[in-house]
């Protein structure tokens, strides 16, 4: 084998996804106290928004948004949410039947091929949310 083919071997690496938690929680009964956050474990970087009126799965859907959007194009990421009917309609397992959570749905799609990621949605048990302490 050629030096530079050697080169060329070794120094390719498969790239390694980031890893992302997010988590939403949707308004009492008087429209307050929702919101969503994320949560990028290589880097630390996390993100906690406040926004009444929004109901669970509307803020898990933001949250996993703000954190698609927060990566640079061309990344590959594993976006990891407790929410198992979220993470199953952003994969195409489940149809979105509500009109505002098929919005958020295309808009994420949308930033997704905009930037060219590569993005898996994970579900995990909500213990092991890391985002979920922040909100």
């Amino acid at each position: 084998m050629k030096a530079e083919q050697k080169e060329m071997f070794h120094s390719k690496k498969t790239q390694q996804p980031i890893r992302i938690f997010t988590d939403g929680s949707g308004a009492r009964q008087d429209g307050k106290g929702s919101g969503y956050s994320f949560l990028r474990t290589d880097t630390g970087e996390k993100q906690v928004i406040r926004e009444d009126g929004l109901t669970n799965n509307q803020a898990e859907y933001k949250g996993i948004l703000s954190a698609v959007e927060s990566l640079p194009a061309g990344t590959v990421a594993e976006i990891c949410n407790d929410s198992q009917v979220v993470c199953s309609q952003l994969n195409g397992q489940y149809a979105v039947r509500d009109p505002k959570l098929f919005k958020l749905w295309e808009f994420t799609h949308a930033v997704i091929r905009r930037k060219k990621l590569t993005v898996t949605f994970v579900w995990v048990p909500r213990a092991e949310n890391l985002a979920g302490k922040l909100i």
